[in-house]
């Protein structure tokens, strides 16, 4: 093969040849291996600030635990200061695991909806948003096949008079996927057993405020309509919601425990106390923590909320019998408040959570989230299959396609 390299310095070059490019040292591993020292003992000296900070917190935890005054102290300590996240106490001890219990019931029917979506590309020769929504209904132990659902949703690039960004197309995906929950539920018999439904992620899709239509924390009046729909839907079934998160980096109770006891807390420094490292220090396999309310303190923004959001976090080490993690694997779990305030609820969740994080070796991560998420993603050769489409339809019709931007083509010769 004939081929002209190009030197452009000793720490890069470029060799062009028919098929493209080949880049024959793509990093500087000669000045990068100091910086990945440099990195790695920054990393081990915030590991042990982390270690020691984390033991105070845990003397302010215990000494924290029991008080009846707790909310009233954080809401005082935060008089006068910015809207803040935080954790509320509820009625459950907050400094104890809550042990796996052994006789709660087992759900009927687990449903997952998870969602993949495709962002609209100025650079691309046609402008799309896609939202691919992945429904998995199951019924444990019944020997029904599971079924499986797929909607997809073709976004024009100027939905509702805006032009679609990524805030936007996420936010419009979230909302597809409780909805799709909702009709679920809808569909299913009125048996007397549990119905539990997962998502990815934070059940609140309005925790992250953009203004619609210009008008400052506003959505538009069907984004509301269809959310709330769904979630009256879900009340009124009883339908056990819960979301995921896995890997948790909040601070919620962290902070709760600091402002409680009016700790002062650095606003510029590195957060290196998570409310998971905490609680990994709590929990035994497979236990759970208190619920906690999740609350805005200080927002003015009380009357816009639609769904009230509690929370606790599960240690799924120990989910796998056969297979146990050296090191307690902290989730969030959040709830509803139908679901929050039903003892019973919380139990099944809490069982059936671990159960399902037991089911596929070596991951602890609930099947039936899994499985929506393998049934929802859009894969490359699928977005541009769908792209071709778009475009020879416009041809069809009369429409003209835009060139790819050069930025593109040179990334495209590049890749």
């Amino acid at each position: 093969m004939n081929f002209i390299e190009i030197k452009f310095d000793l720490r890069h070059s470029l060799s062009f040849h028919k098929g493209g490019y080949n880049r024959t040292m793509p990093v500087d591993f000669l000045n990068l291996l100091p910086q990945i020292r440099d990195f790695s003992d920054h990393a081990v000296e915030r590991q042990s600030q982390a270690e020691s900070s984390l033991s105070a917190l845990r003397t302010s935890f215990a000494a924290l635990a029991g008080r009846t005054d707790i909310e009233a102290l954080v809401r005082t300590n935060l008089s006068g200061k910015q809207a803040a996240h935080i954790a509320l106490p509820t009625d459950e001890a907050i400094d104890r695991g809550f042990p796996l219990p052994e006789n709660a019931r087992r759900p009927g029917t687990i449903l997952a909806a998870d969602g993949s979506q495709v962002i609209p590309n100025r650079h691309e020769e046609i402008r799309f948003g896609l939202i691919n929504i992945g429904l998995f209904e199951t019924r444990p132990g019944s020997g029904i096949v599971p079924v499986e659902t797929v909607t997809t949703e073709l976004l024009d690039e100027f939905s509702d008079g805006e032009r679609l960004d990524e805030f936007r197309v996420s936010y419009l995906r979230d909302l597809s996927e409780r909805c799709l929950i909702a009709e679920a539920v809808a569909g299913l018999a009125s048996d007397r057993e549990p119905v539990l439904a997962l998502t990815d992620g934070p059940i609140s899709i309005f925790q992250l405020r953009k203004p619609v239509s210009g008008a400052a924390g506003a959505f538009s009046p069907e984004d509301r309509r269809r959310i709330e729909t769904a979630y009256q839907v879900m009340a009124r079934r009883g339908v056990l919601y819960a979301g995921y998160i896995d890997r948790p980096g909040s601070d919620l109770v962290v902070r709760m425990a600091q402002t409680a006891l009016n700790q002062e807390t650095s606003e510029s420094g590195p957060k290196t106390l998570t409310d998971a490292g905490l609680f990994a220090s709590v929990l035994g396999p497979t236990e759970r923590s208190a619920v906690f309310q999740l609350a805005t303190v200080n927002s003015g923004m009380d009357d816009e909320e639609i769904l009230a959001v509690y929370f606790f976090y599960l240690n799924l080490q120990g989910a796998q019998r056969f297979r146990t993690r050296k090191r307690a694997t902290i989730a969030r779990v959040e709830v509803p408040d139908w679901v929050a305030r039903e003892p019973a609820s919380i139990d099944t969740l809490h069982a059936a959570l671990v159960a399902q994080a037991g089911m596929i070796d070596g991951m602890l991560y609930p099947y039936a989230l899994q499985r929506a998420h393998e049934i929802a993603l859009i894969r490359a050769g699928e977005k541009e299959r769908i792209k071709r489409k778009l475009m020879n339809e416009m041809i069809r019709r009369g429409g003209s396609p835009r060139d790819k931007s050069e930025k593109q083509r040179s990334k495209d010769l590049i890749n």
